[in-house]
């Protein structure tokens, strides 16, 4: 952690570099006299259209100052990284105070006219944070991409941002990377997804969706015709959910990348993509590494996404993953590999 001693930094580059476009303090320990002095800075220079600010300790009295600087008249500001800020607080008493740093950008972000991509990530968010974002997802009308991941959202919280998503048609970009989101949230956010035709990327990686999700999931997709990526992987998705996915894609001509790695996906439920994909022009990328389909499968399927695209097979050896010993549908298959990859999908967005 860097410790800014004065404002020599911020003076020295703002004034000789008029043309700069990114200011970039990550992990540098930021003070509201740093800030004030930033935003007096910025009044002269409109060039600026990031400003990262991860892991820099920022408190309710930084926050504030950095509200100011968004919604100045001067500002032009496109980017906003506040990942691991602790916004949130650590705890639910510390989300219910009207001092909250998350309360307080969000509350800011309502009027805001410039940022559209934020980045949210690792802040303690928890559910009773999703309610101050729900309320600003209602208003707010350029944000096209938000980053949540990490922040322990669970049902509560997701049930809170559904609602504001439920009219929003703004956001583009989801990221809800490890939180606790799970079949029910999910289900909720499927509601949305029936009759939100904004949304075109959506990561709900590592969030325990399950079979049941994963379901939820399939029926949605039979109206939105707005999503065109998602990444389920670490989903624990196996069986009657991940059947009824595939199936739906027959009829889907909207989603072109899929990331379902890392899965409990059977070579007998992989086997339906071979009807599916017989029909389906549109999906172009699909990632189905560390599951447990076997080599000939693989092949095949390959085969029918091959239309000209870059695209590998992953043979590594899945043989030593525990696939869930305990679930009376998976079955021992020491033959089989982890599955098809079409350009390995790290994220959605960035």
């Amino acid at each position: 952690m860097k410790n800014i001693q004065s404002n020599y930094y911020i003076n020295k580059t703002l004034k000789n570099i008029t043309n700069l476009q990114t200011i970039d303090l990550n992990d540098w320990r930021i003070d509201t006299e740093t800030l004030e002095k930033l935003k007096e800075e910025l009044v002269l220079n409109n060039n600026v259209r990031e400003l990262l600010l991860s892991g820099s300790k920022i408190g309710y009295d930084e926050i504030s100052i950095i509200c100011q600087i968004i919604n100045s008249p001067n500002n032009f500001i496109i980017n906003l990284n506040l990942v691991n800020n602790n916004l949130g607080g650590s705890n639910l008493q510390d989300l219910s105070r009207l001092d909250n740093g998350l309360h307080r950008l969000c509350h800011s972000l309502d009027s805001n006219t410039t940022i559209t991509y934020l980045d949210l990530q690792k802040n303690f968010i928890n559910d009773a944070g999703g309610k101050f974002l729900s309320e600003m997802l209602k208003t707010n009308k350029v944000i096209n991409a938000i980053n949540l991941g990490i922040n322990q959202i669970e049902y509560q919280g997701i049930k809170c941002l559904s609602a504001g998503l439920m009219n929003n048609h703004y956001l583009t970009h989801l990221d809800l990377t490890r939180n606790g989101v799970e079949c029910n949230g999910l289900k909720k956010l499927c509601e949305v997804l029936k009759s939100n035709n904004t949304i075109a990327t959506l990561n709900l990686s590592d969030n325990t969706i399950k079979s049941n999700g994963a379901g939820y999931l399939a029926d949605a997709i039979t109206t939105n015709t707005g999503l065109t990526l998602i990444n389920l992987s670490g989903n624990q998705i196996k069986g009657d959910g991940v059947n009824k996915l595939f199936a739906e894609l027959i009829n889907n001509s909207f989603l072109t990348s899929i990331n379902l790695s890392d899965n409990r996906i059977k070579d007998e439920s992989a086997k339906i993509l071979l009807t599916t994909l017989g029909t389906n022009t549109t999906l172009k990328e699909l990632d189905l590494s560390s599951n447990s389909i076997n080599w000939e499968t693989t092949n095949k399927i390959a085969s029918l996404l091959n239309n000209g695209n870059n695209q590998e097979i992953d043979d590594s050896d899945d043989s030593n993953d525990s696939d869930d010993s305990n679930d009376s549908d998976d079955s021992n298959d020491s033959s089989t590999l982890s599955g098809v990859v079409v350009e390995d999908i790290d994220g959605l967005y960035y």
